[in-house]
Protein backbone atom coordinates (compact mmCIF):
# COMPACT_ATOMS: atom_id res chain seq x y z
CA UNK A 1 0.00 0.00 0.00
CA UNK A 2 1.38 3.39 -0.98
CA UNK A 3 1.07 6.32 1.31
CA UNK A 4 0.54 9.83 0.00
CA UNK A 5 4.06 10.89 1.01
CA UNK A 6 5.51 8.01 -1.05
CA UNK A 7 3.60 9.18 -4.12
CA UNK A 8 4.74 12.79 -3.59
CA UNK A 9 8.36 11.65 -3.17
CA UNK A 10 8.12 9.63 -6.42
CA UNK A 11 6.73 12.65 -8.29
CA UNK A 12 9.51 14.87 -6.95
CA UNK A 13 12.30 12.38 -7.70
CA UNK A 14 14.97 14.14 -9.74
CA UNK A 15 13.45 17.62 -9.39
CA UNK A 16 15.93 20.27 -8.28
CA UNK A 17 14.87 22.38 -5.30
CA UNK A 18 14.30 26.11 -5.78
CA UNK A 19 15.99 26.92 -2.48
CA UNK A 20 16.10 26.44 1.25
CA UNK A 21 13.96 28.81 3.31
CA UNK A 22 12.89 29.25 6.93
CA UNK A 23 9.12 28.77 7.18
CA UNK A 24 8.37 32.50 7.54
CA UNK A 25 10.46 33.34 4.45
CA UNK A 26 8.98 30.42 2.52
CA UNK A 27 5.47 31.86 2.65
CA UNK A 28 6.66 35.32 1.59
CA UNK A 29 8.89 33.98 -1.19
CA UNK A 30 6.21 31.64 -2.56
CA UNK A 31 3.70 34.50 -2.67
CA UNK A 32 6.09 36.97 -4.32
CA UNK A 33 7.09 34.41 -6.99
CA UNK A 34 3.53 33.15 -7.59
CA UNK A 35 4.99 29.70 -6.85
CA UNK A 36 3.31 26.49 -7.98
CA UNK A 37 4.79 23.42 -6.33
CA UNK A 38 5.53 21.58 -3.13
CA UNK A 39 7.65 22.63 -0.18
CA UNK A 40 9.20 19.77 1.77
CA UNK A 41 10.58 19.71 5.29
CA UNK A 42 12.39 16.63 6.52
CA UNK A 43 12.97 16.32 10.25
CA UNK A 44 13.68 13.35 12.50
CA UNK A 45 11.10 10.69 11.61
CA UNK A 46 8.72 13.30 10.14
CA UNK A 47 8.15 14.85 6.71
CA UNK A 48 5.98 17.85 6.02
CA UNK A 49 4.70 18.80 2.57
CA UNK A 50 2.96 22.07 1.71
CA UNK A 51 1.26 22.44 -1.67
CA UNK A 52 1.40 25.93 -3.18
CA UNK A 53 -0.87 27.14 -5.97
CA UNK A 54 -0.52 30.68 -7.30
CA UNK A 55 1.81 31.48 -4.40
CA UNK A 56 -0.63 30.46 -1.67
CA UNK A 57 -0.50 27.37 0.55
CA UNK A 58 -3.48 25.22 -0.48
CA UNK A 59 -2.83 21.94 1.29
CA UNK A 60 -0.51 20.05 3.58
CA UNK A 61 0.52 16.54 4.53
CA UNK A 62 2.47 15.56 7.64
CA UNK A 63 3.85 12.02 7.62
CA UNK A 64 5.62 10.18 10.43
CA UNK A 65 5.90 6.64 11.76
CA UNK A 66 2.32 6.73 13.09
CA UNK A 67 0.70 7.70 9.77
CA UNK A 68 -0.33 10.79 7.84
CA UNK A 69 -2.39 13.88 8.58
CA UNK A 70 -3.93 16.10 5.92
CA UNK A 71 -5.32 19.62 5.68
CA UNK A 72 -5.96 21.74 8.75
CA UNK A 73 -4.72 19.08 11.17
CA UNK A 74 -1.41 18.96 9.31
CA UNK A 75 -1.14 22.76 9.23
CA UNK A 76 -1.54 22.94 13.03
CA UNK A 77 1.53 20.70 13.44
CA UNK A 78 3.80 22.82 11.27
Amino acid sequence: MSFTHDIIDDLMNGVSPDGIFPYSDLLKNAHERNFHGIAVNRAQRKKTYILFINGYPEGAVVADNTGELYGDKAIYLI
